[in-house]
């Protein structure tokens, strides 16, 4: 009752208003949904990369226990911002290496659920 007191342009204006709102919602929602999952998968790629880097690096070091190269890997690899914390850990899951300098000599145990991702190549992110 109250829109028949409108003229047609008000009420095409509404309409093409209210149009105009649930399409931008729309495609703000997957937008929004879009990028963060190509971020995810970004983050998840790097992490792998930094992984498989100090993996593929730190062979020698821990054949041979140099401590002082496996805790300068870990040291730079720490820098990046992205990065919470990284260990090495022997077949027998000791932690070689650990930015946590109070964690090294430790036996490795995964907390249940973890949080963690098995990445390509046996590195875990």
């Amino acid at each position: 009752m109250i829109l028949k007191k409108f003229n047609l342009k008000i009420k095409f204006s509404l309409l093409i208003g209210a149009l105009l709102g649930l399409t931008l919602s729309l495609s703000y929602l997957i937008t929004s949904r879009l990028m963060t999952e190509s971020l995810t998968e970004e983050v998840t790629l790097r992490a792998a990369s930094i992984a498989q880097g100090i993996a593929q690096y730190s062979q020698e070091a821990i054949l041979t226990r140099d401590r002082l190269a496996l805790e300068t890997m870990i040291s730079e690899a720490s820098k990046d911002p992205a990065i919470l914390y990284i260990f090495i850990v022997d077949v027998k899951q000791n932690i070689l290496a650990h930015t946590d300098m109070t964690q090294q000599g430790r036996t490795y145990s995964p907390s249940v659920g973890g949080g963690q991702r098995q990445l390509m190549g046996g590195s875990s992110c």
